[in-house]
């Protein structure tokens, strides 16, 4: 048997019936909170050096 994520919602009374909103598991970030981790080390690639990946995976294939 696999194990099972829980996952808790609110409920919304609605009157005529109830909506199930799924509470979120992380709170709310904004990109600066984060781009950190996005940090590239190496010199970054030029487009002549993307082109020619391109083309050497379409010769390879």
């Amino acid at each position: 048997m696999g194990s099972r994520s829980k996952i808790y919602y609110f409920i919304i009374d609605m009157g005529d019936g109830i909506i199930l909103k799924p509470k979120k598991l992380f709170p709310e970030t904004k990109l600066d909170d984060v781009a950190g981790c996005l940090k590239y080390q190496r010199k970054p690639k030029t487009l002549e050096d993307m082109n020619n990946a391109i083309r050497q995976d379409i010769e390879e294939s």
